[in-house]
Protein backbone atom coordinates (compact mmCIF):
# COMPACT_ATOMS: atom_id res chain seq x y z
CA UNK A 1 0.00 0.00 0.00
CA UNK A 2 1.63 3.28 -1.37
CA UNK A 3 1.15 6.31 1.21
CA UNK A 4 0.79 9.25 -0.57
CA UNK A 5 2.44 12.50 0.18
CA UNK A 6 -0.93 14.22 1.05
CA UNK A 7 -1.62 10.96 3.20
CA UNK A 8 1.24 11.55 5.11
CA UNK A 9 0.71 15.05 5.71
CA UNK A 10 -2.09 14.72 7.18
CA UNK A 11 -1.46 11.97 9.32
CA UNK A 12 1.14 14.06 10.87
CA UNK A 13 -0.69 17.20 11.04
CA UNK A 14 -3.75 15.00 13.33
CA UNK A 15 -0.91 13.98 15.30
CA UNK A 16 0.48 17.25 16.27
CA UNK A 17 -2.49 18.47 16.91
CA UNK A 18 -3.82 15.80 19.15
CA UNK A 19 -0.04 16.18 20.63
CA UNK A 20 -0.82 20.02 21.42
CA UNK A 21 -4.82 18.95 22.23
CA UNK A 22 -3.05 16.74 25.11
CA UNK A 23 -0.68 19.54 26.64
CA UNK A 24 -3.84 22.08 26.27
CA UNK A 25 -5.97 20.16 28.64
CA UNK A 26 -3.28 18.93 30.46
CA UNK A 27 -4.05 15.22 30.38
CA UNK A 28 -2.32 11.86 28.71
CA UNK A 29 -3.48 9.64 25.53
CA UNK A 30 -3.70 6.95 28.56
CA UNK A 31 -6.85 8.92 30.71
CA UNK A 32 -8.76 9.38 27.37
CA UNK A 33 -8.44 5.79 25.85
CA UNK A 34 -9.68 4.54 29.61
CA UNK A 35 -13.63 4.03 29.93
CA UNK A 36 -13.48 6.48 32.74
CA UNK A 37 -16.92 8.69 32.27
CA UNK A 38 -16.20 11.87 34.42
CA UNK A 39 -18.32 14.57 32.92
CA UNK A 40 -14.41 16.60 32.19
CA UNK A 41 -12.87 13.62 30.72
CA UNK A 42 -16.28 13.40 28.59
CA UNK A 43 -16.21 16.90 27.54
CA UNK A 44 -12.42 17.04 26.68
CA UNK A 45 -12.62 13.61 24.19
CA UNK A 46 -15.68 15.54 21.97
CA UNK A 47 -13.40 18.53 21.93
CA UNK A 48 -10.82 16.31 20.58
CA UNK A 49 -13.27 14.72 18.25
CA UNK A 50 -14.34 17.64 17.00
CA UNK A 51 -11.34 19.14 16.28
CA UNK A 52 -9.69 15.80 14.85
CA UNK A 53 -12.82 15.74 12.46
CA UNK A 54 -13.20 19.27 11.29
CA UNK A 55 -9.63 20.57 11.43
CA UNK A 56 -7.62 17.29 10.30
CA UNK A 57 -10.35 15.86 8.20
CA UNK A 58 -10.07 12.33 10.62
CA UNK A 59 -12.02 9.91 9.55
CA UNK A 60 -14.82 8.56 12.32
CA UNK A 61 -12.79 4.90 12.15
CA UNK A 62 -9.58 6.32 12.74
CA UNK A 63 -10.72 8.72 15.82
CA UNK A 64 -12.51 5.74 17.01
CA UNK A 65 -9.38 3.83 16.78
CA UNK A 66 -7.03 6.97 18.64
CA UNK A 67 -9.41 7.04 21.34
CA UNK A 68 -9.77 3.35 21.49
CA UNK A 69 -13.79 3.77 20.99
CA UNK A 70 -16.12 1.85 17.95
CA UNK A 71 -16.76 4.93 15.26
CA UNK A 72 -20.47 4.67 16.42
CA UNK A 73 -19.20 6.58 19.88
CA UNK A 74 -17.38 9.00 18.38
CA UNK A 75 -20.30 9.95 16.13
CA UNK A 76 -22.50 10.44 19.03
CA UNK A 77 -20.06 12.71 21.18
CA UNK A 78 -19.62 14.82 17.83
CA UNK A 79 -23.59 15.09 17.59
CA UNK A 80 -23.51 15.82 21.42
CA UNK A 81 -20.07 18.21 20.94
CA UNK A 82 -22.03 20.13 18.29
CA UNK A 83 -25.44 20.56 20.20
CA UNK A 84 -22.95 21.72 23.62
CA UNK A 85 -21.38 24.69 20.96
CA UNK A 86 -24.52 25.94 20.23
CA UNK A 87 -26.35 25.71 23.40
CA UNK A 88 -23.15 25.57 26.39
CA UNK A 89 -21.73 29.15 26.53
CA UNK A 90 -18.96 27.17 28.79
CA UNK A 91 -17.87 24.41 26.12
CA UNK A 92 -18.33 26.98 23.21
CA UNK A 93 -15.73 29.63 25.28
CA UNK A 94 -13.47 26.14 25.51
CA UNK A 95 -14.31 25.36 21.84
CA UNK A 96 -12.73 28.99 20.94
CA UNK A 97 -10.30 28.94 23.34
CA UNK A 98 -8.56 25.64 21.88
CA UNK A 99 -8.94 26.75 18.55
CA UNK A 100 -7.15 30.26 19.27
CA UNK A 101 -4.26 27.92 20.70
CA UNK A 102 -3.75 25.71 18.14
CA UNK A 103 -3.40 28.86 16.18
CA UNK A 104 -1.20 30.19 17.78
CA UNK A 105 1.16 27.09 18.12
CA UNK A 106 0.48 24.86 14.44
CA UNK A 107 -1.62 27.78 12.44
CA UNK A 108 -5.04 27.38 10.75
CA UNK A 109 -5.35 23.72 9.60
CA UNK A 110 -2.77 22.17 11.97
CA UNK A 111 -0.10 23.71 9.22
CA UNK A 112 3.28 24.57 11.23
CA UNK A 113 4.26 27.81 11.11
Amino acid sequence: MNTTLSETQTKNSAELTLVHMLLFFGVRLEQLQAPDRHRELCDIRKLIYLTLRNRCNMPYKRIGKLMNRHHASVIFALKEANALVIYNKDFASRTNELNEYLNNQIGMHGHEN
